[in-house]
């Protein structure tokens, strides 16, 4: 990620349904699954650059059930 003059044009504009990213980041329903049916949506000049920073995103571990 860098950062840049106000006005510049995004190189990823990304349009999602906020509770199908959840599920997607969090591994419950596979990437492919949710850019076909329309839950996640990447344009721009540069949509690629979207795959390399999915890859470095980290969600936080799932909780562990109290015994």
């Amino acid at each position: 990620m860098t950062v840049a003059d106000p006005g510049s044009p995004p190189d990823v504009r990304l349009r999602f349904d906020p509770a199908l990213l959840n599920l997607m980041l969090f591994g419950r329903v596979s990437r492919v699954r949710t850019a076909l049916t329309g839950g996640v949506a990447a344009r721009g000049r540069r949509p690629w650059l979207l795959l390399p920073f999915l890859r470095v995103l980290r969600t936080p571990p799932p909780p562990h059930p109290q015994a």
